[in-house]
């Protein structure tokens, strides 16, 4: 039985019309065991910029349209993210089982209600023929298929000596177990794929978090014998002190989430162990956006600071609507999530992993370009970047043969919004206190210089184009090294819906300027997340450790003598409803983007590292000296803290559930290489189960 099409987008032949999603003309197939010939790399400075209309993703499931279970699955496409003539890539996507053509890479969104329960069932679908193998199971429609990024002799890279997910269960030391590593000199893996969601920076009980040894293979036809369908935590890292085990099934499982935190943007993609980054990589990622019941924010004020009543740029995307297809939505639309990712690519299409990604994708399309109204635009910024790709984010435009920049308003971080509109440019950022009254600072040339984003966190920014002329390019770059240095391109027009339709303005509209400025915009104070409970400071140090990225305990003492890896017993164990600060010393050269699981958390101060950085400076018994506070865009809560080198970073967080989480560096390739650790809260054997002590 031949495979059903997959969904394809493709850009428009003029750059006036609407972005399509026309069907593959060519199914995804799986693929042969047997290596192609040996493929040729793309030099991304070759791809032509500005060719695809920037690809706005619809509302995939919205808790105030639909009920009860939502279900998520993770299938293969052929997804055209390269503008024609080059060919289209294979990759993975989520989507919606009963909607074949929601599938794209990243997906569409996910709505859901502050404080209202939203239940998931994740299915990993990775199979020939997900339509067919949901109605009969013994067909070959549900064989597995082989992980997609490969070398340039079409061979698999995932390293079975790292210690990962391990289905065959060949660990180093002999035991026949999962989540372990396997010997030395194994070829590399060729077996169905491992995966299990995760929604970074939602506030959940472990067993729904995604720990990354919960994992759980497609509910295949043709398992290998012997191999594990799940991994050692699978259905939770704990069944104690909770609600319950995740629904566990062949193929999927069911996670719950309460929204009980603020509204914000958060994101889902995989956490498979030790093949986060390539999972990440081939499935990409979608937003899960918390909103309250009629849209407004928690942390906006009903009135701006002249007594206005002020509402943010709107409205985003309604579920059913087309923002691709139907361009009388697509030239309403003032609320958009912009997820950033940096790729690279074969001649064929296909994607892969390497040092320097080189090019710039932003909602899956390279180099993509975006008609907007003279109006402000409310953008959810998301670097979805799997690797060592920071982000320097700034706009500029030329009027009259000058060069000029727009700067972002930004308005919310990681977990909600800000308690004071921060403006950022180039080299310049200021908090708005007052009317327009900014307290600023310059930042220096060795500063973090534009908006820096590191791989998994967001911003929330308003980004307002009402005063530029019609034809107007407003270009959005990258001033970080190591990153394509172009991104994207607006174009402004006085009538943006009669040029999607016609292809000219015919003049200025009536602009939709209901939206407070975000000079006037009032936001509320962030609350506290409490007193501090641990009157000593958890000191974790990063650094390398061999041929290993590693954190270890005691970075004021001798901490090079104490690396832990993943599967050292745990040794950050909070008491449930303690409210801590952690020290991440960052002993690398370079920054590194921290994560916690759980919830959020405010930065509190980055130092220097104590001088000379050397081992005469341990242990260290002094205080830090030369701390600056957060910048003026991180002043909300935060899930991450980007930590440059050398450098420590000082955070505070409440530890509110109990269980087993995760803490990691967000280079999903660090944390693939032993740099993530699990951390208990609460007891031993009654919060947590003592396997992990």
């Amino acid at each position: 039985k031949k495979p059903t099409k997959t969904p394809n987008r493709k850009p428009s032949k003029k750059p006036r019309r609407k972005p399509s999603r026309k069907p593959s003309k060519k199914p995804s197939k799986k693929p042969s065991k047997k290596p192609s010939k040996k493929k040729i790399v793309l030099v991304g400075a070759s791809v032509t910029k500005y060719v695809a209309n920037l690809f706005i993703p619809p509302v995939l499931y919205d808790d105030m349209n639909e009920t009860g279970l939502f279900n998520i699955s993770l299938r293969q496409i052929i997804q055209q993210i390269l503008p024609l003539p080059y060919p289209a890539s294979t990759v993975w996507a989520y989507g919606r089982p009963d909607k074949p053509e929601s599938f794209s890479n990243p997906t569409g969104t996910v709505e859901v209600t502050k404080d209202k329960m939203t239940t998931v069932k994740w299915i990993n679908e990775l199979v020939v023929n997900p339509q067919v193998c949901s109605v009969n199971k013994a067909s070959p429609a549900c064989d597995y298929l082989l992980p997609i990024l490969t070398d340039s002799n079409g061979n698999s890279v995932i390293n079975q000596a790292f210690h990962w997910a391990n289905p065959a269960r060949n660990c180093v030391d002999g035991r026949n177990k999962t989540d372990c590593a396997g010997p030395l000199g194994q070829a590399p893996y060729r077996g169905p794929t491992p995966t299990v969601p995760h929604v970074h920076g939602a506030h959940t009980y472990p067993q729904y978090d995604g720990y990354s040894e919960s994992w759980f293979l497609p509910n295949s036809s043709n398992i290998p014998l012997g191999f594990a369908t799940e991994g050692t935590s699978y259905g939770g890292p704990t069944t104690l002190g909770s609600p319950g085990p995740a629904v566990k099934n062949p193929g999927y499982s069911v996670f719950q989430y309460p929204n009980d935190q603020p509204t914000t943007a958060l994101w889902f993609h995989d956490h498979t162990l030790g093949i986060t980054q390539d999972n990440v990589y081939s499935a990409g990622a979608g937003f899960w956006l918390i909103r309250n019941e009629n849209d407004s924010e928690d942390g906006l004020e009903p009135n701006d600071c002249f007594g206005n009543q002020q509402l943010l740029p709107g409205p985003p995307v309604k579920f059913g609507q087309d923002p691709n297809n139907d361009l009388n939505v697509r030239c309403m639309i003032r609320e958009i999530p912009l997820a950033f990712t940096i790729r690279s690519f074969y001649t064929d299409g296909s994607i892969y992993l390497q040092t320097t990604m080189d090019v710039s994708t932003v909602n899956g399309n390279s180099w993509p370009k975006l008609d907007v109204a003279k109006e402000r635009y409310r953008f959810r910024l998301l670097n979805a970047c799997v690797s060592r790709e920071l982000l320097g984010l700034y706009m500029v435009y030329t009027v009259n043969g000058t060069q000029n920049e727009l700067p972002f308003f930004v308005i919310g971080a990681d977990q909600g919004m800000l308690p004071q509109v921060a403006i950022v440019k180039r080299n310049y950022a200021a908090v708005i206190n007052s009317c327009g009254n900014q307290s600023g600072v310059s930042l220096s040339p060795s500063s973090p210089n534009g908006l820096p984003m590191g791989p998994g966190e967001r911003y929330d920014v308003v980004v307002d184009f009402s005063d530029l002329p019609d034809g107007t390019v407003v270009q959005l770059k990258n001033i970080i090294t190591g990153a394509p240095a172009e991104i994207m391109q607006f174009i402004v027009h006085d009538d943006l819906c009669n040029y999607l339709a016609q292809g000219q303005s015919t003049g200025p509209n009536a602009k939709n300027m209901s939206s407070a400025s975000p000079y006037n915009m009032t936001l509320k104070p962030r609350a506290e997340v409490g007193d501090v409970t641990n009157p000593v400071p958890r000191d974790i140090a990063g650094f390398t450790n061999g041929s290993m990225l590693v954190f270890g305990d005691g970075a004021r003492q001798n901490y090079k003598s104490r690396p832990k890896l993943w599967s050292s017993p745990i040794t950050q164990n909070p008491a449930l409803n303690a409210t801590e600060i952690w020290e991440f010393w960052n002993f690398f050269g370079a920054s590194h983007p921290f994560h916690i699981h759980l919830g959020k958390f405010e930065i509190i101060e980055r130092c220097p590292l104590p001088t000379p950085n050397n081992s005469s400076s341990y242990p260290f018994t002094g205080n830090l000296t030369g701390c600056s506070s957060a910048f003026p865009w991180e002043s909300g809560f935060k899930d991450e803290v980007l930590c440059p080198g050398n450098t420590v970073c000082r955070i505070k967080m409440k530890f509110d559930l109990p269980g087993t989480y995760m803490f990691h560096c967000h280079f999903l390739v660090h944390e693939d290489n032993q740099m993530m650790r699990p951390f208990c809260v609460g007891a031993a054997g009654t919060d947590c189960s003592t396997q992990f002590f």
